[in-house]
């Protein structure tokens, strides 16, 4: 009996260290290029080889051609990754084409040979430089048609304008907007791929009903972006005060300070880091108001 044991256990170990190898060379990856989440893909699974017997071996190999008109360019794994010979190297360069082969070989201590390969799948993102401002009366709405001005080559796109107030359908690439407050709108862009780029598109400066013969304009503001003062110098003589109001971006109001001269300046360094719209009004016909950056 006690042989038949000692047998039975030498075969379990025999099995156990000649487990099959493989190889997991983890899922394909997206290179999101000039994406806001653009980032170096890292090949290979968090587990790159099991079963067989340690320590094992790593190969990466790729063969990538690049045809333009009669010639043609050669790329190999050693010009993509990092480290041919490691578990999970780094795609540090990347293709022209829409998407690269890697084959990953796994070798074990007893010569087991495992093979799997993952795909890198090539985004890139480009944008018009165009880039809109509207003014309206509170009340009215605007069609806003310009689209998101940001595309990749991996269609289709997922369009989510923020913020959300007023807007007909944050969704669409274009849409209807009716905000009752002074707003920029943003759009996140996302490809197939999962890339995506957010950025401002519209501004839109509201004039409130009570006051439809206003002249809007913008005020001498420096330095900007500021970090702690903000200096205003308007151009005209004040003959009765203003208000200096301070919004976020969502049209939130964060600050307010009364205006009672042409040249003032204002404390901005409890303000976060970011982009915020001011406007300056009273009684007079002219309302002040643009957008200035918090460093």
């Amino acid at each position: 009996m006690r042989a038949f044991f000692l047998i039975a256990l030498t075969l379990f170990a025999s099995i156990t260290t000649n487990a099959q190898l493989v190889a997991n060379a983890g899922p394909d990856k997206a290179n999101c290029w000039n994406a806001d989440n653009n980032e170096d893909p890292i090949l290979g699974a968090d587990t790159v080889a099991s079963g067989g017997t340690a320590p094992y071996t790593y190969k990466w190999e790729a063969h990538d051609i690049v045809a333009i008109g009669p010639y043609s360019w050669h790329y190999f794994a050693s010009y993509f990754l990092t480290d041919t010979t490691a578990a999970n190297p780094v795609m540090i360069n990347y293709s022209q084409n829409e998407e690269v082969v890697f084959k990953l070989t796994v070798t074990d201590a007893n010569n087991q040979i495992s093979i799997d390969t993952v795909v890198v799948k090539h985004s890139t993102f480009s944008w018009t430089l165009d880039y809109w401002e509207f003014t309206i009366h509170q009340g009215e709405s605007i069609y806003l048609q310009w689209g998101a001005a940001a595309y990749s080559d991996r269609p289709p796109f997922q369009f989510y304008w923020h913020p959300t107030h007023g807007l007909s359908d944050s969704t669409s690439e274009t849409f209807w907007a009716h905000p009752d407050h002074s707003i920029r709108y943003f759009c996140k862009v996302t490809d197939a791929l999962g890339c995506y780029v957010d950025a401002g598109r519209y501004t839109i400066n509201v004039i409130p009903v009570s006051t439809n013969d206003i002249e809007l304009v913008s005020a001498s503001i420096f330095p900007n972006p500021a970090s702690n003062r903000l200096n205003f110098k308007l151009d005209e003589q004040l003959n009765q005060p203003r208000e200096l109001n301070i919004y976020s971006l969502d049209g939130k109001l964060i600050y307010r300070q009364a205006v009672e001269t042409s040249e003032f300046s204002t404390d901005i360094s409890v303000l976060h880091a970011g982009e915020y719209l001011y406007r300056i009004s009273g009684n007079g016909k002219k309302v002040y108001s643009g957008l200035f950056l918090k460093e």
